[in-house]
């Protein structure tokens, strides 16, 4: 029943999407408050996207951490893609901004794609099931998120882009609500939610923002979405510290029921 009501909002999602007009992307989108020279400011920002992607994967992908997380290397998998979109996005994402229009906007939403699905994919393997969330899941939404970006090109269409990355965001909260979790934690989706939303909104605001300060809100935005991936890494750690102290609980036992 449970999954039946995941799927059920997730078909639901489809159809509002399919029965909703075209979406086109407005060229005024390109047009950004000056960063610098060629968007510098801009583009550097990006770079916090590049640390976040790193700290996680050495934390977490092959690390210490990693191997008190995951019974095998493969359950980390969704965590290294999230990880290695973020290390995308500061390439996407900077290309992008050098040059803003709708082709190079291409390569930043590709980037984009991999992060949310790869997380999407993590809490279906932890809340749902753990071998279909890896081996099936992950993969096929990586397609599918790269096909959206590439119809987006194609037709001028955005709708399908909107469904990868507006349906994740339904889905992930309903998923946590529904099922238990290992590594997962509903506040910190409250917390990643928090951060994205903020960036959402000085984004909207970037030539306000410009008024106010030595740059526009989308350099700010992209900031608070690298402290919106950071909070994984808070997560993740915290998942971390439990299973150390369940870990140390259970040997604890075992030595004193040895002793006995």
């Amino acid at each position: 029943m449970r999954v039946s009501i995941v799927v059920g909002v997730g078909v639901l999602g489809l159809v509002i999407a399919a029965l909703a007009p075209p979406e086109h992307q407005l060229q005024a989108y390109h047009d950004f408050a000056p960063s610098g020279p060629g968007n510098m400011g801009i583009v550097l920002s990006n770079l916090a996207f590049l640390v976040v992607g790193i700290w996680g994967l050495r934390l977490f992908h092959g690390g210490p951490l990693g191997r008190v997380l995951f019974a095998a290397p493969s359950d980390g998998w969704p965590y290294a893609a999230f990880f290695s979109g973020a290390v995308l996005v500061t390439f996407g994402s900077g290309y992008y901004h050098l040059d803003p229009n709708d082709g190079t906007l291409v390569w930043d939403r590709l980037a984009m794609t991999v992060i949310f699905v790869a997380l999407f994919s993590a809490f279906i393997a932890d809340r749902i099931h753990r071998r279909a969330g890896v081996a099936v899941v992950l993969p096929v939404l990586l397609a599918l998120g790269a096909v959206s970006v590439a119809y987006w090109d194609a037709t001028g269409d955005l709708r399908a882009y909107r469904v990868v990355q507006l349906l994740p965001m339904v889905l992930v909260p309903l998923i946590c609500l529904l099922f238990p979790g290992r590594l997962t934690r509903f506040r910190y989706v409250g917390w990643m939610s928090f951060w994205y939303a903020l960036a959402t909104v000085v984004e909207h605001l970037d030539k306000t923002v410009y008024t106010l300060l030595p740059f526009g809100g989308h350099t700010i935005k992209h900031l608070l979405a690298a402290i919106a991936c950071a909070v994984v890494i808070a997560m993740l750690r915290d998942a971390a510290r439990g299973r150390g102290e369940s870990e140390s609980g259970i040997m604890a036992d075992k030595r004193k029921g040895t002793e006995r």
